[in-house]
């Protein structure tokens, strides 16, 4: 069995950065479709740049056994040199390494996208049960919560705003944390889980304590420590990775727009702000799993308490086709149909392309205000941003365990004074701009409608389908299209 993506990323960067490696882009080993390049899809539809792994395939792990499927993808594999290595990941898609066969010499890169084209080829040569199956082979897509590289088949990056707003900085912020009041016997908080870095298990705002803390950590890693882990990219440098504490950052928003809502962190993000689709996926279902389980009949009060009503998710990518992520599509859309929130980033990419999963009908995505007039320079329009708040400067909690290498302004080591230190975050708290804090606050403001109504809805404890859907049409009518 091959090592998988995943497990690589777990034990830090994917491989050593060597120094020609400047972007996530080269250090995950991924490419960039090029339509002008690219074979052109069996069906002539036209393409659209993404972001994938071109050595990968993802097979639904229901076909993974599928002697039809087997045997087509080995007589395609054959003609491209290849041989196929399924990894051991457990999860609703099986990824599959496409590796040089033995004894035989590459012409060219592996190109995941070009194989793919050859099944489809070799599914229509098929009944319409094999091709359908085979239709549901997909690339191994990465989502970002930035751009990687500036490429212009990308458009205009965003860079959460590093390229025209605030980028992460840290700020001291002189004040409590917003009052949290006492849940009564019986009753159930919102839950927001944030698909992200992860949750700093250290900041005094978000506290764990009991099973009544603002933060679920029960789905982060036993000794959980990423989000005081800011240099993965390059820990000989020292400097702190462009999404260190981004789930955290996420989480303090919740706490201050929504303090009687409770976070559930879902780690699916690297410290450099790159998703792995097969990762995403199987977070997804795992979260699938936990609403059905709260939704059957004679549920306890615990499982009940576990009900997800908001899954946020400040992430995206531009996909080769509208439908190329079923796996993504279907899992979201069945989250959708059980009465679950979806929001999601926008993208900061200036540009009125699709960006998923923003762009799905059934996901609200959220776009980034300048001011309460003014949409951000940054920010994407179009069917990616269904609804506005403000993205630009926000404040919000920071790992307070971040220090990077970068000096303060000025240091006077005798007499122990220094400047500003830009990548110190002993204070626990920064400043950021970028979409992903748009949905972050959209997010905070819906978990507070579900508490304070202004319109009458279902209560929390009551979370069959039906009844999380009228909940989620009230209070998405309660919090409004534009947040200022």
């Amino acid at each position: 069995m091959s090592t998988s993506f995943a497990a690589e990323e777990r034990h830090g960067s994917p491989r050593s950065v060597h120094p020609w490696d400047g972007n996530a882009l080269v250090r995950r080993q991924a490419k960039i479709l090029d339509p002008v390049a690219a074979v052109p899809a069996l069906d002539g539809s036209a393409l659209a740049p993404t972001i994938y792994l071109p050595e990968w395939l993802l097979v639904p792990t229901d076909l993974r056994h599928d002697n039809d499927i087997a045997g087509v993808l080995a007589r395609v594999l054959v003609a491209f040199k290849l041989a196929p290595r399924l990894s051991a990941e457990q999860g609703p898609l099986t990824p599959v390494r496409l590796v040089r066969a033995e004894n035989q010499w590459l012409e060219r890169p592996i190109d995941a996208w070009a194989v793919r084209q050859a099944l489809q080829v070799a599914g229509a040569n098929h009944s319409r049960p094999l091709s359908d199956k085979i239709a549901r082979i997909g690339l191994r897509h990465l989502f970002v919560a930035q751009d990687l590289t500036g490429h212009p088949l990308l458009g205009t990056p965003g860079m959460e705003g590093h390229h025209d707003g605030t980028g992460k900085l840290p700020v001291y912020l002189p004040q409590q944390p917003p009052a949290r009041t006492v849940l009564e016997p019986g009753l159930r908080r919102p839950v927001v889980a944030i698909l992200d870095t992860g949750c700093c298990g250290t900041h005094p705002w978000l506290g764990r304590d009991g099973n009544d803390g603002f933060v679920d950590a029960s789905l982060l890693p036993p000794g959980d420590n990423q989000e005081c882990s800011p240099d993965r990219v390059n820990p000989l440098i020292g400097e702190v990775d462009s999404h260190s504490g981004h789930g955290t950052f996420l989480a303090g928003i919740v706490r201050q727009l929504a303090p009687n809502a409770r976070v559930l962190p879902v780690p699916v993000m690297s410290s450099d702000g790159t998703v792995d689709e097969a990762v995403l996926v199987q977070r997804l279902t795992e979260l699938k799993t936990r609403v059905l389980t709260a939704q059957r009949e004679g549920a306890t009060a615990e499982e009940v308490a576990g009900f997800v009503d908001i899954v946020l998710m400040a992430f995206g990518g531009y996909l080769e086709q509208p439908d190329a992520s079923r796996a993504l599509h279907d899992v979201l859309y069945e989250l959708a149909g059980l009465g679950v929130i979806l929001i999601a980033a926008a993208g900061n990419d200036a540009t009125s392309a699709e960006i998923y999963p923003a762009a799905y009908d059934f996901v609200y995505g959220v776009g980034a205000l300048a001011n309460s007039t003014q949409t951000a320079i940054f920010s994407n329009v179009g069917r990616s941003a269904d609804k506005w708040a403000p993205g630009y400067a926000v404040v919000s909690t920071l790992p307070d365990c971040i220090q990077g290498s970068r000096p303060p302004s000025r240091i006077h080591p005798a007499q122990a004074r220094a400047g500003y230190d830009p990548d110190e975050y002993w204070s626990g708290f920064g400043i950021w701009s970028g979409t992903s804090f748009a949905a972050g606050t959209f997010a905070s403001k819906v978990a507070g409608c579900l508490l304070s109504p202004t319109v009458p809805m279902p209560p929390l404890t009551r979370v069959t389908a039906a009844e999380a859907t009228a909940r989620r049409t009230r209070a998405l009518c309660d919090a409004g299209g534009n947040l200022t």
